[in-house]
């Protein structure tokens, strides 16, 4: 018999033995209440541990707390179903990247060649749609391709320069993480070439600062031409002066103006690339541009577009790169 109806039974064969008095009234049915003389009803001892010596009215709120408590321990496991991304079923995982695919969309390009665009684009990318864990991902792919040792070395290079130049561009935190990603990945997949990559030293340190602003004043004016100076003076004036200079002495003479390991082209393709997936039309306008100003084929930028686009449509994200009216003038790369 189930537990509620054998504690009612009892209840009922006890109270039957009880004297009562008769409460009545008009409309009311007349039912049995134990008079203030009689002693209280004691529900039976049972012989189990749920209820030893509780009255009816304990057992009753004993009931309700234990429904309540099961009831709020339901809704959390329901709202922690909910709130998961994929319904309770484990962590969503993220879409991947076909990088096989992803090296063919530039053409004339070798998927693991010492001077091939198509992974430059695709990391400074990566680092704009913020996910930094494909670039160790790309350098797995990459040197799962197994080229000569000196050719690999030269392609780390170009990865790790691409996470640098771009921070500036994407956020400093994402080409931090970018970097470790690639830095672990090296050390799972190329052992042997973490100890040559770690004795490398700074190019950029020994040079003089006079000479930093000077190269970074000639790579700047390369973009921008006759544009230059009226560039700087609306980013002076906008910043009182040291958005300028920073621009120039920093972001172009320390950075961007070391050209050994990505070219002038290279790395103004990497600067187009990170405000086109940015979305931040004036920029990449300017970079655009500024591609063609630094000796990019129609080609060569066309195929940019179409890479980024396709590493979008892969990642299921929503948005189209370089879509909308303001940037109609992408058209213009058919007349390059």
């Amino acid at each position: 018999m189930p537990y509620r109806q054998a504690m009612l039974s009892l209840y009922n064969r006890y109270a039957g033995s009880l004297s009562a008095a008769t409460v009545s009234g008009p409309g009311r049915q007349q039912r049995p209440y134990a008079t203030s003389n009689s002693p209280s009803t004691v529900i039976p001892q049972s012989s189990g541990p749920d209820g030893a010596g509780m009255s009816e009215p304990e057992l009753r709120s004993r009931k309700r707390r234990r429904q309540s408590r099961s009831f709020s321990s339901t809704s959390s496991s329901s709202s922690a179903l909910n709130d998961s991304p994929d319904g309770g079923h484990g962590e969503k995982q993220q879409p991947q990247l076909n990088f096989a695919e992803l090296s063919k969309i530039v053409p004339q390009q070798s998927p693991d060649g010492a001077s091939s665009l198509w992974y430059i684009v695709a990391t400074a990318a990566i680092l704009g749609f913020h996910r930094e864990p494909a670039v160790g991902e790309l350098w797995h792919y990459i040197s799962s391709l197994g080229g000569e040792q000196s050719q690999q070395l030269a392609v780390a290079r170009r990865i790790r320069e691409a996470c640098l130049k771009a921070s500036v561009l994407v956020g400093f935190p994402r080409g931090i993480n970018g970097l470790l990603s690639l830095q672990s990945s090296l050390q799972k997949n190329s052992a042997d070439l973490v100890q040559i990559l770690n004795s490398d030293t700074s190019l950029r340190a020994p040079i003089p600062p006079e000479e930093k602003y000077r190269r970074g004043k000639d790579f700047f004016s390369q973009i921008y031409t006759q544009h230059t100076d009226r560039v700087l003076e609306s980013m002076g004036r906008s910043s009182g002066g040291d958005l300028s200079y920073y621009a120039v002495a920093s972001i172009y003479g320390e950075l961007m103006a070391e050209t050994s390991i990505m070219n002038g082209k290279e790395t103004g393709i990497l600067e187009f690339v990170c405000c086109l997936v940015d979305d931040v039309a004036p920029q990449a306008k300017g970079h655009f541009f500024g591609c063609r100003n630094l000796g990019a084929s129609k080609t060569e930028i066309q195929g940019t577009i179409s890479l980024v686009r396709e590493m979008a449509r892969q990642l299921d994200l929503s948005h189209v790169p370089g879509s909308g009216d303001q940037f109609r003038f992408l058209g213009k790369a058919e007349t390059w």
